[in-house]
């Protein structure tokens, strides 16, 4: 996990070791972590997949982060999943890479899925944020699939702003703003199969 200077947008993509999933290990000693939850500011104690966070780092760092292997036996973990009102909520990208976010975010998608029949999703924006970039998002009324998939994911240090804008993916690590017209579960990316056309 990388953190610049000052604020950083971010999320983990799949469930952390549970003794290694407290804020501090994730994002650096001395690190401020908040989450919105749709009505009020929490500093968390744990940190959760398919959550967003705005990291506040005193300089920049990296850190390694261990996710939690496939469980054994006849229980499997549950995928994660996050209930969302209507009005702004902070997510993440829940793969390990790139994917388009209408494929990311199916499951708030009113649409049968696997047809041709053009999306109907339950939100309205999504923005994210990074230093380098600022601020940039997308409408999701005006999805036009693009087949990108060029310069701002295929390098080392993916520009997360410029993914979302020009070309539609969300990227790991990266922490986001979407703004609900209505309720709806936005489940991990593993709890949809489907690919949006």
């Amino acid at each position: 996990m990388t953190l610049e200077e000052g604020w950083n947008l971010k999320s983990v993509p799949k469930a952390l070791v549970a003794s290694k999933a407290c804020p501090e290990d994730v994002f650096g000693d001395g690190s401020t972590v908040l989450y919105w939850d749709g009505s009020c500011w929490q500093f968390p104690e744990t940190i959760e997949p398919c959550k967003g966070y705005w990291v506040y780092a005193k300089e920049p760092l990296m850190t390694s982060v261990k996710f939690k292997g496939m469980p054994n036996g006849a229980n499997p973990d549950v995928p994660a999943s996050l209930e969302l009102t209507q009005g702004w909520h902070m997510i993440g990208h829940t793969k390990t890479s790139p994917v388009e976010w209408p494929t990311t975010l199916a499951s708030l998608s009113d649409s049968i899925l696997g047809t041709t029949i053009s999306p109907n999703f339950k939100f309205s924006n999504l923005i994210t944020y990074s230093q380098d970039e600022g601020w940039g998002g997308i409408i999701s009324d005006q999805y036009l699939n693009t087949n990108a998939g060029g310069s701002y994911i295929n390098s080392d240090d993916p520009m997360p702003v410029g993914a979302l804008q020009s070309e539609n993916f969300m990227v790991p690590g990266q922490g986001y703003w979407i703004f609900m017209k209505d309720k709806g579960t936005y489940a991990s990316i593993e709890n949809v199969n489907t690919t949006v056309v």
